[in-house]
């Protein structure tokens, strides 16, 4: 197993492993993503997109960004179904890379905003009218709010912890914040662009030597969104 495995089963593996020629094996959690084509497709654009830039116009200190690339069937697919309707795929594997659970110092928080700023860079200018909503309402804030508004005047929730009584009191005391880019987006201030959607730590990969950021993976939830939603 390879990486928090909180939604896919990833899998690092080798056909040579005296070689150390490693490459990334996942099967997707089709009970997240409905549509695991779309999901392909999506990555396959970025991956293009990304790889053009980087060989063609991206600025010096953005050189040694690296990104994983899929890996084709014999039957030249993106994705492989096995005998249970399992959708799997492989990909290639960043060599000398490592990422990390948590942002121990200030450096590498500052490290890690640029990781975000380097990617933006690279996919900008992607329309997202070319990619597709894998999550649909994945990042929509007032339809969670509305959520938990259902679920506490329903009475599904009996009695509420302290520590949990005290979250529920945060949320309510600020939730006239939560309207506030989708009103903004219905307004046109602000407009969908290309987003990775999870720039959470654990998806920014850093060189094993130089400590400095190298790539951005998992690319499930890249599709049309607002660009606060990856900055927040």
């Amino acid at each position: 197993p390879s990486g928090s495995r909180n939604v896919n089963d990833t899998y690092l593996d080798s056909t040579n492993r005296q070689t150390r020629e490693f490459f990334i094996l996942q099967r997707l959690n089709q009970k997240v993503f409905t549509k695991p084509n779309l999901r392909n497709r999506n990555a396959e654009r970025l991956i293009r997109h990304i790889s053009d830039r980087l060989n063609r116009d991206c600025p010096n200190h953005i050189h040694n960004w690296d990104i994983p690339h899929l890996i084709p069937t014999q039957q030249n697919n993106n994705h492989y179904i096995d005998e249970h309707k399992g959708n799997w795929r492989a990909q290639t594997y960043i060599q000398n890379s490592v990422a990390y659970s948590k942002c121990s110092t200030a450096i590498r928080g500052e490290k890690i905003g640029l990781a975000l700023g380097y990617f933006h860079y690279l996919i900008h200018t992607i329309d997202p009218e070319e990619l597709h909503d894998t999550l649909p309402e994945f990042h929509i804030t007032p339809i969670y709010l509305n959520k938990l508004n259902n679920i506490l005047q329903n009475g599904h929730i009996s009695e509420l912890t302290p520590d949990l009584d005290k979250q529920v009191h945060f949320v309510q005391q600020h939730s006239d914040w939560a309207c506030i880019l989708e009103n903004a987006k219905q307004s046109g201030d602000i407009r969908l662009r290309s987003i990775h959607g999870d720039p959470k730590i654990t998806n920014i990969l850093f060189n094993k030597d130089s400590d400095e950021p190298i790539g951005l993976i998992d690319f499930d939830t890249v599709k049309p969104g607002l660009i606060q939603y990856d900055i927040g």
